[in-house]
């Protein structure tokens, strides 16, 4: 009964841990998707800010180029300094933001708040995951790293019923508020045991491990072996950035990577968070169903689909749902093109909900879990490091070019093209996913590496891999 309730206590604490970390991506999802409700606020003639349709696509857009900035730091950072302190950098970097938008009216002050709200996520979605990661126990493991997902959507949930329901300032207060009590509450929990061991500090280490399981520091030994015994087999097996551009499996690796990542941030995935409220503009405005409304009920849908779809992920497999996904968006972009150019014709202003709902759904269902996944599962560990940082500017960038591409293609042509470009960027991928994207539910890369390649380089590394497990 007594190691029962050893054990509990430890899961507790490493889920109550888990929970204080991510405090942190909720207030870099509040901080991403401040911009949608208070679009009305920053172009209204007769407010405080008078910001410029051109102003506005700016300060959607300068948070992709703040995120362009700290994550290859990050990297840096974690591995020189730990994971703890510089995640905790990201801290001030959220406070400065929200005392500019309390203390100025100025759109250039905006802009300057944007870029420090994309270098604190930057950081945070860099190193965040790994601390999680390595203070949890494997069975619990998947459940906090699918937390991630949850908590980054439940923040952009959090800002849009704070920028609907609250005033400007009020809702600025609050954002304020959350990451000092991140501050508070994080800096009293341990350094992960993984960096600690890979300085060769192991009583840190242990004492470290100790408390997140809840035990005595001797009574952690085996646990330290296991940790020691990973670090040794990575660091032998560390291979150079350049190993992904000169590997040809690796670049196909990337390839497969960069298709999935357009599928997904290039049908619309960035600009729902930042101009929900400005697509659902032709809802019915006064009435139960007006923008605000909408785009509150999709950031739910986009919470309660990343829950569901962690239960299905490793049941049906990454490629039958990312294909999909891929198509549904598809169809749902192409009834929302053909909406928006028809909109005058239309009588029922619940259909934009319906089929901008409808490819968040599809979007969820495949596309955004099976790009995360994907970064863990196409890269061995030897370069998985750089290969996740190398996507995560790859990502950043093009949404920044789509967040851009919105404003200049609906204020010069019409949204309606906005939606058939997303429509195409999906059938497209949809066609090259069926051709190309492969399966890696329950795969070693080295099995991987043989269906990609074709050639006895798999072979070769999935008889290391069964040389290194006869040897444990």
């Amino acid at each position: 009964m007594c190691d029962i309730y050893t054990s509990m206590g430890g899961l507790r604490r490493q889920i109550f841990a888990a929970f204080i970390g991510s405090i942190s991506i909720i207030s870099s999802g509040m901080a991403y998707g401040w911009v949608s409700p208070v679009l009305n606020q920053l172009s209204d003639e007769d407010g405080e800010i008078r910001a410029t349709k051109e102003q506005i696509s700016w300060i959607a857009a300068d948070i992709e180029i703040g995120c362009l900035l700290t994550p290859l730091i990050g990297t840096f950072l974690m591995d020189k300094f730990g994971r703890k302190w510089p995640m905790l950098c990201a801290v001030p970097l959220f406070m400065i933001s929200w005392i500019l938008t309390l203390a100025t009216r100025s759109v250039q002050i905006l802009y300057i708040k944007r870029m420090l709200d994309g270098m604190g996520i930057g950081l945070v979605v860099t190193i965040a995951p790994i601390y999680l990661a390595e203070i949890a126990e494997a069975n619990i493991r998947g459940l906090i790293i699918m937390s991630i997902a949850v908590t980054w959507y439940g923040g952009i949930l959090i800002q849009f019923c704070l920028g609907t329901y609250l005033s400007y300032n009020v809702s600025a207060w609050i954002n304020l508020v959350v990451p000092i009590l991140y501050l508070i509450l994080f800096s009293f929990l341990p350094e992960s045991p993984y960096y600690f061991m890979m300085k060769k500090q192991e009583n840190k280490a242990a004492d470290s491990l100790a408390w997140f399981q809840n035990v005595r520091p001797n009574e952690v030994f085996e646990e330290l072996k296991d940790i020691k015994s990973y670090l040794e087999e990575d660091a032998k097996n560390k291979e150079s950035w350049k190993a992904v551009i000169k590997n040809t499996t690796y670049r196909k690796c990337l390839a497969i990577m960069i298709v999935v990542i357009l599928a997904t941030i290039l049908t619309g995935l960035t600009t729902i968070f930042s101009y929900a409220s400005e697509m659902f503009a032709d809802t019915d405005s006064e009435g139960f169903l007006n923008p605000d409304t909408c785009s509150v009920a999709i950031a739910t849908l986009f919470c309660v689909m990343s829950i569901v779809i962690y239960f299905l992920i490793d049941k049906i497999g990454r490629r039958p749902l990312i294909i999909v996904s891929a198509f549904g968006c598809f169809l749902s972009n192409l009834a929302s093109a053909v909406f928006s150019y028809y909109k005058n014709e239309f009588k029922y202003k619940w259909i934009p909900l319906v089929t901008i709902g409808s490819y968040c759904f599809f979007v969820t269902l495949g596309l955004v879990p099976v790009m995360l996944v994907f970064q863990g599962e196409l890269f061995p560990s030897s370069i998985r490091t750089f290969a996740s940082g190398m996507i995560i500017v790859i990502t950043t960038f093009v949404s920044l070019v789509a967040l851009k591409l919105y404003y200049i293609i609906g204020s010069s042509i019409g949204i309606y093209v906005n939606y058939l470009i997303y429509a195409v960027v999906a059938g497209t991928s949809t066609v090259w996913l069926i051709f190309y994207c492969p399966e890696t539910k329950n795969k070693t890369f080295a099995e991987l590496l043989k269906e990609l390649e074709g050639t006895n380089v798999g072979e070769k590394m999935l008889y290391r891999e069964e040389m290194q497990m006869l040897n444990k």
